[in-house]
């Protein structure tokens, strides 16, 4: 459902996979991935820059299938973002792709906290999370919220239940700002389902991309408020405040 673009996207890809690649962190001994899913290519990728991966999820067969693609290479927690007993400053850095806005939204404030508290000082949180006031969001956005309204419950085609999904403005961050260097960057400019109903065909594609790529280079800042996609970047303060 979320992972299907266009041909011409796979450059832009590569792109973006860099970008996160540069707010790693210098320290390279120790990664968590809370909620690693089934270890997509780039989870594999940014695991292989650390000595000692650790990979969390609320799911035995995402386990099993990161189990079954890292061996022993990693060890794994089956647990929740939210209620992880994992020991304080564990880690050096921790990536989040995707997942913590389909966590309860009144719980993600702690879901947070909890992967800043596993994280050691000086460390990074990396979350990968969505902007609702993107233009490319606001059509749905607006879906959801009608459909909140008169109290119906998403699904898909098939009778399963949509995954919940929730995203703050960005400006809900600012709450961390005094426990860890807070800082943004652009990641896709749109997501899979909105990019395969709007562009048609490659040649339309490869213009779209080749331009989100020139504008994140030269106006991140800009890029940060229009995209559909953001990065998080959250690096532990050595010393908590006062």
């Amino acid at each position: 459902l979320f992972r299907s673009f266009p041909k011409a996207h796979a450059r832009y890809a590569e792109l973006v996979l860099n970008r996160v690649y540069g707010r790693l962190g210098a320290e390279r001994q120790s990664l968590l991935f809370a909620g690693c899913g089934d270890m997509p290519d780039n989870h594999m990728r940014i695991a292989q820059l650390f000595q000692n991966v650790t990979c969390m999820d609320i799911s035995t067969r995402a386990l099993d299938i990161a189990r079954h693609k890292l061996g022993r290479g990693g060890s794994y927690v089956h647990e929740s973002i939210v209620n992880t007993t994992l020991p304080d400053n564990l880690f050096d850095t921790v990536y989040c792709a995707h997942v913590l806005f389909h966590i309860n939204k009144d719980e993600q404030e702690t879901a947070v906290r909890q992967l800043l508290r596993v994280t050691k000082p000086g460390g990074r949180v990396i979350i990968s999370y969505v902007n609702p006031n993107s233009l490319f969001a606001i059509p749905g956005e607006s879906v959801r919220r009608v459909k909140s309204w008169r109290g119906r419950a998403r699904q898909r085609p098939d009778a399963v239940p949509a995954l919940y999904y929730f995203a703050h403005r960005l400006d809900w961050w600012q709450r961390f700002a005094d426990d860890c260097k807070l800082s943004f960057v652009p990641s896709e400019i749109i997501a899979g389902r909105p990019g395969r109903a709007m562009l048609r065909g490659d040649r339309m594609a490869s213009i779209f991309y080749e331009w989100a790529a020139w504008l994140e280079t030269r106006a991140p800042y800009v890029a940060v408020r229009l995209w559909q996609c953001v990065v998080v970047i959250l690096e532990k303060k050595s010393e908590p405040s006062a």
